[in-house]
């Protein structure tokens, strides 16, 4: 970036022609001057004029005097203009003049807002914004907030441990910012070190996620796989032959398996009513087989009754006939004799009637054969019924086919644990985007360590070329805090503890130039969006009671005039490094002492003195209220 302040006009209210102070590039533009003639209110025209909303112009003899401020400055071999109202009672006016062009136009016509000019500026100076929290509400910087690297004011110029005046802008934003803001001017990306670091942990949560639904997804599938394997097994038992390599085949055996066994079920319907009426008929065959048979039975039944009842005759004659033939034996009575008689002549007659008996005819061979052969018939017919009773009952079997339907049933209920793990290639990918990410966060972690070590070295540069802090600090080493925005002087044998006071106004005036000249040449060597332009407010304020004393710094004493002198050309090394760098930069020092302080520094160059009657606003103008 190339930027720097070409002219500084005032239009006033009274009818006279305007005045213009012009600064040159690639030089230190002194203003001096006695006090109270308008020389550090160059810096409050120069702000205003780059869109300030909270103008902090002197009312008296100043703003009581001007009608218009205006400001032309080069950006990037671009020649612009502001022109801005006097602000009403220290309230800046919303609309402006801003235009691409040399010199001031005649007459002046605002052509827009503040805030669109500052989303200009924003535009042209390539400012990229921050967006931050002030309360609920959320806020964006603009290119204005990195002007606080460029105002090196009065008001900080010889203090302990104020190196950044957020006071002079009048925001309380840049006071909260300041850190994120200097950590932005010197490359310190800690905003994308974050975001890098938020990518970082959203991907190793997604690698961590993927590697425990990986070893969920595992067990499911093997519990899944088991599942199968047991339904495979399970549908063998049942003659069902069916196998399940992919989530797709679950469906298609359910559906063939129902076919199938809807088809047994009609099968079974069949089978049953057949075997029924086949059971039925030999049932009815049975009965009249036993109905064929039952007079045989009986027949048989009366005959051989019979037969035993005359065998039981017989065997009960067998006595009288031992008594006949041993009869001669024995010794009875007329009486037993006379009672056997009667007995013989019984048996006789009983022998004839079963001589007779035993002379009827026996049953013929006919008979027994039939019933020999209604017997066999009966018990085949049984055998029949009892084997078409037991197909019936395995034309059914309720028991396999509620298995079946379980098998159905466990079939539909089976699913594929779903796969929601990352691919071979998706995270191979995803690794690969992971080692990219804490690459890119390793080289910005060593990038913003860098930008800190590189500004310190920078500092240090002009620490060491330096004469005027006391001897004492000669061999301290300069580190820049930025959580205390402050430059802090270490011993070489002790550099965990900063020296906490060095002194005088004097010795942290010349930190306060080693800071910022340091701080602008980082600024340029890694191409900030910070203006390549600095302020500087009165170098000599530590001295600026003896110069009083003096006659405002003609007659400095020795000592202060050669510290003095060394404040100049250390800020004269600096140009001359920027210089030799072949890139351009531009100092506006206002200043109380004499131009013979630095008459023999190349880069100076004094601009305007405000003495004897001259001063910032014409005495000729001031005289005519």
């Amino acid at each position: 970036m190339s930027f720097y302040i070409k002219k500084v006009q005032l239009w006033f209210k009274r009818n006279v022609s305007p005045v213009s102070y012009e600064f040159k590039p690639n030089r230190v533009n002194v203003i001096t001057g006695d006090s109270s003639t308008g020389k550090s209110s160059i810096l409050r025209i120069i702000d205003y004029c780059l869109l300030s909303g909270q103008p902090m112009i002197v009312e008296n003899v100043i703003n009581e005097n001007v009608k218009y401020y205006g400001i032309s400055f080069s950006l990037n071999e671009h020649d612009y203009v502001i022109v801005r109202s006097a602000p009403n009672i220290q309230t800046a006016t919303e609309q402006l003049l801003f235009e691409e062009r040399t010199g001031f136009p005649d007459t002046i016509a605002t052509n827009m807002s503040r805030g669109e000019a500052l989303e200009k500026m924003n535009s042209l100076f390539g400012y990229y914004p921050l967006t931050f929290k002030m309360g609920r509400k959320k806020e964006m910087t603009n290119f204005r907030h990195m002007l606080l690297f460029n105002y090196l004011t009065e008001d900080i110029i010889g203090t302990l441990n104020t190196y950044l005046d957020t006071r002079f802008f009048d925001d309380i934003n840049y006071e909260k910012l300041t850190d994120e803001l200097f950590k932005q001017a010197i490359g310190m990306d800690e905003i994308g070190e974050a975001s890098l670091k938020d990518e970082i942990k959203k991907i190793t949560t997604q690698i961590s996620r993927n590697t425990t639904n990986k070893n969920k997804y595992d067990k499911e599938f093997s519990k899944y796989q088991t599942n199968v394997e047991k339904l495979i097994q399970e549908a063998k038992t049942l003659n069902i032959d069916f196998s399940i390599e992919k989530s797709s085949d679950i469906q298609e055996q359910c559906n063939k398996l129902k076919a199938e066994l809807a088809i047994i079920n009609k099968n079974a319907e069949k089978s049953r009513l057949l075997l029924d009426n086949e059971l039925r008929r030999n049932q009815t065959e049975l009965q009249n087989l036993k109905n064929r048979l039952a007079p045989y039975d009986s027949i048989l039944r009366s005959y051989q009754r019979n037969a035993n009842n005359l065998k039981k005759q017989d065997d009960s004659l067998k006595t009288l006939d031992y008594l006949e033939q041993h009869f001669s034996e024995m010794l009875l009575w007329d009486e037993s004799r006379q009672l056997f008689d009667a007995l013989s002549k019984a048996q006789s007659e009983i022998k004839q009637a079963l001589e007779e008996i035993a002379d009827t005819p026996k049953l013929p061979n006919e008979f027994e054969q039939e019933r020999l052969s209604l017997n066999k018939q009966i018990i085949a017919t049984e055998e029949k019924i009892k084997s078409l009773q037991e197909q019936m009952k395995q034309s059914f079997d309720l028991i396999l086919f509620k298995k079946a339907w379980r098998l159905v049933w466990d079939l539909q209920n089976l699913k594929e644990p779903k796969n929601e793990c990352l691919s071979p290639t998706q995270l191979t990918d995803i690794n690969d985007k992971l080692y990219n990410k804490q690459q890119l966060l390793l080289e910005k972690e060593n990038s913003n360590s860098r930008a800190l070590t590189q500004l310190n070295d920078c500092i240090l540069t002009y620490y060491t070329a330096q004469h005027g802090i006391s001897n004492t600090y000669n061999s301290s080493i300069p580190k820049y805090n930025i959580e205390r925005q402050s430059l802090e002087l270490f011993n070489p044998d002790n550099e965990t503890r900063p020296i906490k006071n060095i002194g005088s106004k004097s010795n942290y005036m010349f930190l306060h130039l080693c800071f910022f000249m340091g701080l602008h040449e980082q600024l340029l060597n890694i191409g900030s969006e910070v203006p390549d332009f600095l302020f500087i407010d009165q170098p000599s304020i530590p001295y600026y009671e003896n110069m009083k004393k003096e006659g405002d710094g003609k007659n400095l004493m020795t000592d202060d005039a050669e510290k003095l002198k060394y404040a100049f050309s250390l800020i004269n090394i600096f140009m001359d490094r920027i210089n030799r760098k072949e890139k351009s930069f531009q100092i506006i020092m206002v200043e109380h002492a004499e131009p013979s302080y630095w008459e023999n520094l190349n880069y100076f160059e004094t601009r305007y003195e405000f003495r004897n009657g001259n001063a910032l606003i014409p005495q000729s103008i001031n005289n005519l209220k």
